[in-house]
């Protein structure tokens, strides 16, 4: 009679075996799955990027040392595509969703306040509010507010009477942090106390580039991956996290 408690060693062996494949396989299959969610992810996130990347900044080319370092960093720190340009296609600006122009002369603010195409910047803001685009104006860009202190009081109240008038056409003006920080659309940031990020993958190192452990609230899509440095990192700095886009 065979002995229930012996054990053959071959049998042992071919467990094993078993055991060993099967894991093997499951490995093989999680390796495929994580390649095709990161592969999904990029695709998102590449999908997301040529969405918010229709920022577009006029420059004219003798002011591009002055102008471009400074907008080129505020960008980069928040995240945020932009393209300059010095000229514009019909394409480019139905393709464009914000038109910024930092430098604007008293001569081009008079052709946009009274609805005149004079010059190249007042055709561009004029085409891009025909077609229903969001214009800003860096305040601190406007020339005749480099003369405040010497210009006679009449004139510069007309020069006022235009700013107001091209705010009147919704044409924004203020600083980048006023024209961008203050947003409410889900590409930008909302305020310093609740910051929107896009990513399909919210990183430990994203929220410390972004200097998050300033904001209370971080929102995020719904799908969005937090990985476990990054969950540490919103737990220590008490951030609540917010699903709702």
């Amino acid at each position: 009679m065979e002995n229930p408690f012996l054990v053959s060693p071959f049998g042992d062996c071919e467990a094993l075996q078993s055991i060993g494949s099967d894991m093997v396989e499951i490995e093989k299959l999680v390796e495929k799955i994580t390649k095709q969610v990161l592969q999904q992810v990029q695709q998102n996130s590449f999908d997301e990027k040529k969405e918010i990347s229709k920022i577009i900044c006029y420059i004219e080319e003798k002011d591009e040392v002055k102008y471009y370092e400074e907008i080129s960093n505020f960008f980069q720190k928040q995240n945020m595509a932009k393209r300059f340009i010095s000229s514009y296609t019909q394409s480019e600006l139905e393709d464009a969703k914000y038109i910024l122009i930092p430098k604007l002369s008293v001569s081009s603010m008079a052709f946009i306040a009274t609805g005149i195409k004079g010059d190249l910047v007042s055709n561009l803001v004029l085409d891009a509010l025909i077609l229903g685009k969001q214009v800003g104006v860096l305040e601190n860009g406007m020339e005749y507010q480099n003369h405040a202190k010497t210009c006679k009081r009449g004139l510069y109240q007309l020069y006022e009477g235009y700013k107001r008038k091209i705010q009147d056409l919704d044409i924004e003006v203020g600083s980048l942090n006023g024209l961008f920080l203050s947003k409410t659309p889900k590409t930008l940031i909302a305020s310093r106390a609740n910051i929107v990020l896009q990513e399909r993958v919210i990183t430990e190192k994203k929220l410390k580039d972004l200097d998050c452990k300033d904001f209370t609230v971080i929102s995020i899509p719904e799908k969005s991956i937090i990985t476990p440095m990054a969950k540490d990192f919103i737990r220590t700095h008490q951030i609540q996290i917010d699903k709702s886009l």
